[in-house]
């Protein structure tokens, strides 16, 4: 199945055709004048806008017509689909071909998929997540209990400027259910983009919004994160610093295992090359090597993990008023790392407590927020 269906045949249009080929250009003139009458006083146009292409499916049959009587009641809005500024849905899978799947590090890679056109926007809310699958189906089993659908949470890490295609940071567990099979996806070479098999696409659903960040929020924020928990900040990050008008300062404290193991390297280092007043990144390495080399703000380099002292270098401690201090801290990375640091989410995906390292330096529950 494609993710890119034609749009419906303009009510008008076919009309005016049919008319004009009986009854001559006059009749098709006081038809038309007709219609445009009754469309005008029905609470439903199926119809798109003039020069407007449906990128997705239509939200009525293309076999209605403007004869159809108009429903009694307004029915629902369209589906976002329905716009070709909304690719996705967080009610239905959708279709996505992968465009490209490029090694990163060892055991992670960048694959790349394509949204409906070459213009489309990804659009989705500064921060959000979409889950993605090989299979929307239903799942069948024998047994009595219920099988649940193989999918899981991904940030893209693609500027949401950017139209046509959308990349996510994609690590491969040794035992993962669903990551060894991204890992396996392979690009389909062939010009038809109707292609909806699991070889040469995934199905997206969302997006399932998280923080709802806005510039100048808060003067500065402190950004904590472990291994592929950096892809939500990559994209505060990309809102943030694209946007002239946000003055937002960020400290990145970004925990990996090795020199080789940092994910976003360059692109982290070229940002904060570019905003050295903005983002200052400190790196820590677990294994770094004894002769690590001296380094210098805005990216540092420094060996160990981050806890209570790495965090207290950079004024991370909630001592006294917030005017000068960070205004939020963002949390994300695998479980111990969050257990040490802001304890984990609850079991249903909310919040939780607030535990470990940042309890211990005074913060609030309602000024951390964990991704």
């Amino acid at each position: 199945m494609s993710f890119l269906h034609a749009s419906p045949s303009s009510t008008s249009a076919a009309t005016a055709a049919a008319v004009a080929a009986t009854g001559g250009a006059r009749a098709a003139r006081s038809r038309l004048r007709q219609l445009a009458a009754s469309l005008q006083s029905s609470s439903y146009i199926t119809e798109s806008p003039r020069g407007s292409t449906p990128n997705c499916s239509p939200t009525r049959s293309s076999s209605s017509s403007s004869r159809s009587p108009a429903p009694a009641s307004p029915p629902p809005p369209p589906a976002p689909h329905s716009s070709s500024s909304y690719p996705f849905s967080p009610t239905e899978w959708r279709h996505f071909p992968l465009l490209s799947s490029t090694p990163h590090t060892h055991d992670t890679k960048i694959l790349r998929f394509a949204l409906p056109t070459p213009d489309t926007l990804p659009n989705l809310p500064v921060t959000s997540c979409v889950l993605l699958t090989l299979d929307p189906s239903p799942p069948s089993s024998s047994s009595s209990a219920p099988s649940a659908l193989l999918a899981r949470p991904y940030t893209p890490i693609s500027p949401p400027t950017t139209p046509g295609s959308l990349s996510f940071l994609i690590k491969a567990y040794p035992h993962g259910a669903l990551s060894p099979s991204l890992h396996a996806l392979v690009p389909n070479n062939s010009s038809s983009s109707s292609s909806s098999s699991s070889s040469s696409g995934v199905w997206i659903k969302g997006p399932f919004p998280k923080f709802p960040y806005s510039k100048n929020q808060f003067k500065s924020i402190l950004m904590l994160a472990g291994g592929t928990g950096i892809t939500p900040m990559v994209q505060c990050l990309h809102a943030l610093l694209s946007d002239s008008e946000d003055h937002t300062r960020v400290t990145l404290l970004f925990g990996s295992r090795s020199e080789d193991d940092v994910l976003l390297r360059d692109w982290l280092q070229g940002q904060a090359l570019l905003h050295p007043h903005r983002l200052q990144i400190h790196h820590y390495l677990e294994d770094a090597p004894p002769s690590l080399p001296p380094s210098l703000p805005p990216v540092m380099r420094l060996r160990g993990r981050i806890d209570e002292e790495a965090i207290r270098k950079v004024g991370g401690e909630r001592e006294g008023g917030r005017e000068e201090g960070f205004g939020r801290v963002f949390v994300c990375g695998p479980p111990p790392f969050m257990h040490a640091l802001s304890g984990e989410k609850a079991r249903d995906k909310s919040q939780g407590s607030l535990e470990g390292v940042l309890k211990g330096l005074g913060w609030k529950e309602e000024e951390v927020y964990k991704f």
